[in-house]
């Protein structure tokens, strides 16, 4: 179960192909392993009350699944963002990075990583 928790948070929980390359089964089994995962995980309410998850800690997992969603998200968006810049102009290597202090890389490594996006944007699509 470890595995598959730790990979429905990495890679979002409906993304069966890459959990079942992580846990080593086959994407079947991990869509059938998911549905019952998600009926037994809950808290559920019979007659008016209250029973127990069935699965302990349920709700960490939830938060921690909740948190890499939002990460993803954001890591998406700056995704987005340098790409947009990069394709925004003719020679991107030739761009100026605002606010850009010397950390690690040099600032034509630096512009050289961003133009890397715009390669690999252009490999999605």
């Amino acid at each position: 179960m470890h595995a598959f928790v730790q990979a429905s948070v990495d890679f979002g929980p409906t993304a069966y192909g890459q959990i079942a390359a992580v846990v080593g089964m086959s994407e079947a089994d991990v869509r059938a392993y998911a549905d019952v995962f998600w009926k037994r995980g809950p808290w559920r309410c019979a007659a008016g009350m209250r029973r127990r998850a069935e699965l302990p800690g349920f709700e960490k997992i939830l938060e921690r699944m909740e948190k890499s969603r939002t990460r993803r998200a954001e890591i998406q968006s700056y995704r987005e963002l340098a790409a947009q810049k990069v394709c925004s102009y003719a020679n991107p290597f030739a761009m100026e990075l605002a606010g850009w202090r010397p950390q690690l890389f040099s600032y034509d490594g630096d512009v050289f990583l961003v133009c890397c996006v715009r390669v690999a944007r252009r490999r999605e699509t």
